[in-house]
């Protein structure tokens, strides 16, 4: 955890030697995207080949895009999740269907977008740009002083994504107070393939080095 108190979730980590840097980085969290459609999609990859590079201290995450309860559990169960992330419109279901603690993706674009803090009760909230043909991933930040708001509305922790960059992140966490910061292309060279340079550099900068 950070000096600040903050989480850290790399998110979108599809190469071995990028999952081990991060682990000695000391983050909290390592997200693996499971959406086809994604260049950062792992489904194809066997799990082991992944995982067992992630120490026990490290949460490991599942990204989802409306997939079905029973398809999600048996991809977290293969690959062993400690949580599961789900995007999509629908906020109704029933979020013990998926077996585990649920992050649940918000994409904001107006304080509107902040409706879904009332709609389902997940153990986690995750606030990312809003797209209209993108479940999450835009590269773009949105407007903090509606992540300030969701902070104080949720009755969940909340996550805060969307753009954030080691240049720029020690001032989310300034403005925002969020529970955790979420980063994939702020770190990367390229979809999907992390700079160990940019890691290193978020780090520091939540942590205030």
């Amino acid at each position: 955890m950070s000096q600040a108190g903050v989480r850290i979730k790399f998110c979108g980590l599809t190469r071995r030697e990028d999952v081990e840097a991060a682990a000695r980085l000391g983050v909290d969290y390592i997200g693996f995207n499971f959406h086809p459609l994604s260049p950062r999609f792992v489904g194809h990859l066997a799990p082991e080949s992944l995982t067992s590079a992630v120490p026990a201290r490290v949460l490991k995450v599942g990204i989802f895009v409306s997939r079905p309860p029973e398809e999600v559990r048996s991809i977290a169960e293969a690959w062993s999740l400690d949580l599961v992330q789900l995007h999509g419109p629908d906020l109704s279901g029933n979020l013990a269907d998926y077996g585990l603690p649920v992050i649940r993706a918000l994409a904001v674009r107006d304080e509107a977008s902040l409706d879904g803090l009332e709609v389902s009760r997940p153990a986690f909230f995750l606030l990312d740009s809003y797209h209209e043909s993108l479940a999450g991933g835009t590269g773009q930040t949105f407007d903090w002083r509606l992540a300030r708001v969701a902070v104080q509305r949720s009755r969940a922790p909340i996550f805060v994504a969307g753009g954030l960059t080691p240049d720029n992140v020690a001032e989310a966490v300034r403005q925002v107070r969020p529970f955790a910061v979420d980063v994939a292309g702020g770190i990367e060279e390229a979809p999907g393939v992390k700079s160990e340079e940019k890691m290193r550099r978020f780090v520091a900068a939540v942590r205030g080095e």
